[in-house]
């Protein structure tokens, strides 16, 4: 399987994103992801109702969640909720979470995402 955030697993995501129904009444938003043990980031971009993601930082993300690798893995798998991760600190949140409302449902429909090979 490969890495969470690594190229494989970005475009397995941006995948994913681009085969979800587009939403009716959705923002744009950029949700941005830093994984403190590795340095690695990417970010989804919301705009007219279909989501893209792409590897690195965005300039201005509306949003970032700020996690080690093992728990963005065990978020991703479903294995730990993202309110468990925050409420233990294993999960930092910046910027204007009030902006999440707006892609919820559209982003509420992702799949785990799971690569088999690479790096």
């Amino acid at each position: 399987m490969s890495a969470v955030g690594s190229q494989p697993w970005v475009d397995a995501l941006d995948a994913a994103l681009r085969a979800l129904p587009p939403a009716g009444s959705t923002g744009d938003v950029v949700v941005q992801q830093e994984l403190t043990d590795t340095g690695t980031a990417w970010h989804v971009t919301v705009a007219g109702g279909e989501a893209r993601a792409c590897v690195g930082r965005h300039r201005s993300p509306d949003v970032t969640f700020s996690q080690d690798a093992a728990t963005a893995a065990a978020i991703g798998a479903g294995e730990l909720s993202a309110q468990t991760a925050f409420i233990d600190g294993r999960l930092r949140v910046r910027g204007d979470v009030g902006r999440l409302t707006e892609v919820a449902d559209l982003l509420g429909h992702l799949p785990a995402i799971t690569v088999v090979g690479g790096r």
